[in-house]
C-alpha cells in the first residue's frame, strides 16, 4: 500500500573546488556556498543572496536544475511504487480468478520493473572567484560582482570598491581598443569612446560615494545622505569626525584634482558638460571659461581612478588596523 507521505534524500555532489550550488529566488543570481560552511548556514535557516542581498529560507535556494532533478526523481520514485501497487493488485486478481477454475480467467504480465536511480545531482563546473568573507568566515564564489555575505549578509563594502575601481579603469585603458560592426562610423566611434571616458567619472564618483558613506555610517553610527560624499569637502570634512581625512593619504594637488573632477562629473551630468560660474567658483580651474564645453581627457580619467583607488585603499587598511569592522545592509537584515 502506498503510504500517504512519502520522503527520500536527494543529495548534491560538490564541484571539484568542494561549492556547491544556490539561487537567489527573489533576483535569480545563482552562486556557490562552500559545502562544509553551507551546513553552518543550514542552522541559522536562511540565506543571503550575495547579488541583491535578498534574505531567504535555505529551502528556497535550490537552482532551477536541482529543482527540476529533485522533481524528476520525485516523479520517478513514486511511479515505481503505483506500478509495484498495480502489479502486486492484478496479479492477486489474476490468481483468485484463475484458482476457480471458472469461465473466466485473466492474464496478467507484470510490466518492466521502474528503475529509481537516486544518484547525487552534480553542480556547475568550478568557477575562478572565490571569496571569504572576512566577518565570519563563509567560503562563497560567484561570477561577476558579489556585494553580501550569503551567511551573515555583510556588505563587502570594501571589495566591491576596490572591484569597482578596477572595471572602471579597465573600461578607459581599453576604450581606444573597442571593436564596432562595420556599420558604426569613424566619427561615431569617437564619440562612443568619448562616452564611454566621460561616464566612467560618474561611475568612480558614484563607486566611492557608496563606500564612504557605508564606512561612515558604519564607524559612526550616524544617519549621512549618500549624496554628502559627492562633494570632496563635505565628504572630507565628515570622515575628518573618525579622523581619517582625505589628507592622510592624498597630497594637495591630488585633493585638488578630485575636487575639479568631482565638479566636472556634476557638470556633465547636471549641466551637459557646459562650464558655468558655480563650477569656477567652487574649482579655480584656469583651464575652461564660462559657456565651454568641459572635454574629460582619458588620461584625467585614469589619474582620477587612481587617486580613487589610493584614498579608498588608504582607508581599508586603517579599517582592517583598528577593527576590522565590516557592515550590514541598511535595513538591518543579517
Amino acid at each position: 500500500m502506498i503510504p500517504d507521505q512519502i520522503s527520500f534524500e536527494v543529495k548534491l555532489t560538490p564541484d571539484a573546488k568542494g561549492y556547491i550550488d544556490r539561487q537567489c529566488p527573489s533576483c535569480g543570481f545563482v552562486y556557490k556556498v562552500n559545502v562544509e560552511d553551507w551546513e553552518n548556514i543550514t542552522d541559522q535557516g536562511h540565506v543571503f543572496c550575495p547579488r541583491c542581498g535578498y534574505s531567504a529560507s535555505i529551502d528556497d535556494c535550490l537552482t532551477n536544475y536541482q529543482y527540476d532533478e529533485a522533481l524528476k526523481r520525485a516523479h520517478d520514485y513514486v511511479a515505481g511504487l503505483v506500478q509495484g501497487e498495480l502489479d502486486s493488485m492484478f496479479s492477486r486478481l489474476a490468481r483468485n480468478v484463475n484458482s476457480r477454475r471458472g469461465p473466466i480467467r485473466i492474464e496478467y504480465k507484470p510490466s518492466k520493473p521502474a528503475i529509481f536511480k537516486n544518484y547525487p545531482i552534480p553542480q556547475r563546473p568550478e568557477w575562478e572567484l572565490e571569496i571569504k568573507c572576512e566577518k565570519c568566515g563563509t567560503r562563497y564564489s560567484v561570477i561577476g560582482s558579489a556585494f553580501f555575505c550569503p551567511s551573515c549578509g555583510a556588505n563587502a563594502v570594501s571589495r566591491v570598491f576596490l572591484e569597482s575601481m578596477e572595471t572602471i579603469g579597465l573600461m578607459v585603458s581599453e576604450a581606444d581598443a573597442m571593436e564596432f560592426p562595420g556599420s558604426v562610423g569613424r566619427d561615431q566611434k569617437v564619440r562612443i569612446q568619448q562616452h564611454i571616458i566621460e561616464t566612467s567619472i560618474g561611475e568612480a564618483v558614484s563607486a566611492f560615494q557608496s563606500f564612504a558613506y557605508a564606512v561612515y555610517t558604519g564607524h559612526t553610527g550616524k544617519a549621512a545622505r549618500p549624496n554628502d560624499f559627492q562633494i570632496v569637502e563635505k565628504g572630507n570634512s565628515m570622515l575628518s569626525e573618525i579622523s581619517w581625512p582625505y589628507s592622510n593619504w592624498l597630497s594637495d594637488a591630488e585633493l585638488r584634482f578630485m575636487n575639479i573632477m568631482f565638479q566636472r562629473r556634476h557638470l556633465i551630468e547636471h549641466n551637459g558638460g557646459i562650464v558655468d560660474k558655480k563650477y569656477l567658483e567652487k574649482t579655480a580651474d584656469r583651464a575652461y571659461g564660462p559657456g565651454q564645453r568641459i572635454i574629460i581627457s582619458k588620461s584625467d580619467a585614469l589619474r582620477f581612478i587612481d587617486i580613487l583607488k589610493k584614498l579608498g585603499t588608504g582607508i581599508i587598511e586603517k579599517m582592517r588596523e583598528t577593527d576590522g569592522r565590516q557592515f550590514k545592509r541598511e535595513d538591518g537584515n543579517g
